[in-house]
């Protein structure tokens, strides 16, 4: 029976990615033992919100402060002190405050892509982007405050790339319209322990598929009558590298295996559009005329 891993667990915490009040997945987990992180792949979806669960199973008595860090950007910063976590254990994150009294959820949205080459040679890195990063840090709460006043922090705008060096992204972080949530009181702490990180790496369901990251099994996030063109050029990659074979690739396996799966695609999404354009316009006749049709 296929293993199926819902979340990230080191050092006595598990964190997780939800998308409709759901765990997502995680694919090609792998520990990276020179800088000392967990990292995984999950499945995105366009328009869909998202938030950040971590769980203590076992309580220490200690304070910990959650970072969580979206496509490079600090996005939130909360303590989870050991006193309110309550019988749950748990604390969701799941938006980016942007004023004493609004905040902003956190969405899976659209890369933005250009053919401007002044973004191919000089433009953002996407090293970071389709990146959930969640920092946990060991901390003693010094003093609680009730500050009205909270300096003005919108989100960072959307990110372009160029077309030809997108490496398999599709999505980004993006954030929904501002709602109404009053500011809770937060506190200055002493930093008393190592850093903790988890790093969720994003993409498409079917983009994980084309590399061999995800299996080939349906899925709610794929559409039940797959394109034809779509579906062979997904099945054209060559899924050379089960889950556990895949943590040994190195960085540029990776995205030249994206990369790949890119041009696969737009060859489909090509000839499907080929295809669409050779079909005539005039509606089908299904009675030729003078025809007799015996309905008995």
């Amino acid at each position: 029976m296929e293993n199926r891993q819902d979340h990230l667990s080191f050092n006595g915490f598990h964190v997780w990615i939800n998308v409709d009040n759901a765990k997502t997945l995680v694919y090609g987990v792998e520990y990276n033992e020179r800088e000392d992180y967990l990292s995984c792949w999950i499945a995105s979806a366009r328009s869909k919100e998202f938030s950040i669960s971590v769980y203590r199973p076992e309580l220490d008595g200690d304070d910990y402060a959650v970072k969580v860090v979206l496509d490079g950007h600090l996005a939130a910063a909360n303590l989870a002190r050991n006193a309110s976590l309550g019988d749950s254990r748990t604390i969701t994150i799941y938006y980016r405050r942007i004023s004493s009294t609004e905040v902003r959820k956190f969405i899976f949205g659209s890369l933005e892509l250009t053919d401007d080459d002044a973004y191919l040679n000089g433009g953002t890195s996407t090293e970071s982007i389709s990146e959930i990063k969640v920092i946990i840090q060991r901390v003693t709460a010094v003093s609680r405050s009730m500050d009205e006043e909270f300096d003005s922090d919108a989100p960072p705008t959307a990110t372009k790339v160029h077309e030809r060096a997108k490496k398999g992204l599709s999505h980004q972080i993006q954030y929904g319209p501002a709602q109404h949530k009053p500011l809770q009181p937060s506190y200055d702490v002493d930093l008393i322990g190592e850093e903790m990180t988890f790093v969720f790496r994003y993409r498409p369901l079917e983009t994980l598929q084309a590399v061999g990251i995800a299996p080939l099994s349906p899925s709610p996030l794929l559409a039940t009558q797959p394109n034809s063109h779509a579906e062979s050029s997904t099945r054209a990659v060559k899924r050379e590298h089960s889950e556990d074979e895949f943590k040994d690739l190195e960085d540029e396996d990776i995205d030249r295996m994206f990369a790949q799966a890119d041009a696969l695609r737009a060859k489909a999404e090509r000839a499907r559009r080929r295809r669409a354009t050779n079909v005539k316009s005039e509606p089908t006749s299904f009675f030729v005329p003078g025809e007799i049709i015996d309905l008995t």
